[in-house]
């Protein structure tokens, strides 16, 4: 009896098991039926808005495209041909060229990006967003000098923006120009004092003027603002700014802090220091790295 109680358990633990799964099933099948339902809703009513009222449209894109990854792979290409085809009908919208720009950004296409910010210049040549966004333009395709231009003429527009003071406190830093870059990075920390881009731009600025001492306390400064602290694996922005500290702790003869920071610095981004092995000798080798980054 007890026997035959087991096995009668046993059943029914599979049948829920099966009925379980089951269910799951037919939920996930329903959820994927409404999902399709939802999207032909969608480019329905996406069509008849772009009928009505194309600039409309269009202006729900430049939202949208703020976070373009939220978008699945098919609605994607078909906002990005609606925006070619409202671009053929009228060239000289802007609305519609930021979307694209936008949209050619996310996409790494940054020559296009620039064609659709550079049109947008031409008709509105103060456009801040657009100046902004053509200055990274220029910076992925590294061509910082013009870059600066174009922060130059949104700051002409804005002088105390602080996102177009930091951006250019970092075109000036990979320039050269490292006490160009500390004023424009210290007027940016009035409105952004805990900026990590901010003060990882300070700290390599004060490396490469041989300011050791001042480059290790912006260092120490910005490192506790990632994440509160929290070093995240595979984080490069953190690995950057230890490998900075590490490059000022070895110049002033802190080997074990300049080891420390770079054995951080692997683990967090095992490609950033892809040659830098911590058995040998870290000096030579970080000397080679920081070169390398100075003329990058």
């Amino acid at each position: 009896m007890k026997r035959l109680l087991e096995v009668g358990i046993v059943l029914v633990v599979i049948a829920t098991g099966v009925l379980y799964f089951r269910h799951q099933a037919e939920v996930a099948a329903e959820e994927e039926a409404r999902r399709a339902a939802q999207f032909e809703l969608a480019w329905k009513d996406a069509r008849q808005v772009a009928q009505l009222s194309v600039q409309a449209f269009s202006a729900g894109l430049v939202a949208g495209l703020e976070h373009p990854y939220d978008f699945e792979a098919q609605q994607r290409s078909i906002e990005s041909k609606l925006l070619d085809a409202q671009l053929r009908q009228n060239p000289d919208d802007v609305t519609s060229l930021m979307a694209r720009a936008n949209w050619r950004w996310h996409a790494r296409d940054y020559p296009g990006a620039g064609e659709d910010l550079d049109r947008v210049l031409e008709i509105e040549p103060e456009n801040l967003r657009a100046l902004y966004l053509r200055a990274w333009v220029c910076e992925r395709l590294d061509d910082y000098q013009a870059g600066l231009d174009c922060l130059d003429r949104c700051l002409s527009l804005d002088p105390d923006d602080a996102d177009c003071l930091s951006t250019r406190a970092y075109f000036f830093a990979q320039l050269g120009a490292f006490d160009d870059a500390l004023v424009d990075a210290r007027a940016a920390l009035i409105d952004q004092p805990n900026d990590v881009y901010v003060l990882d731009t300070i700290g390599y600025s004060y490396v490469g003027l041989g300011r050791y001492k001042e480059a290790v306390a912006a260092y120490d400064r910005a490192l506790p603002c990632y994440y509160n602290g929290e070093y995240s694996t595979g984080d490069a922005d953190i690995a950057l700014s230890l490998w900075g500290r590490a490059a000022a702790r070895l110049r002033l003869g802190d080997q074990d802090g300049c080891r420390e920071d770079l054995e951080r610095a692997l683990v967090l981004s095992p490609d950033f220091c892809l040659h830098w092995k911590v058995d040998n000798d870290p000096g030579a080798e970080l000397e080679k790295m920081f070169d390398h980054r100075c003329k990058s």
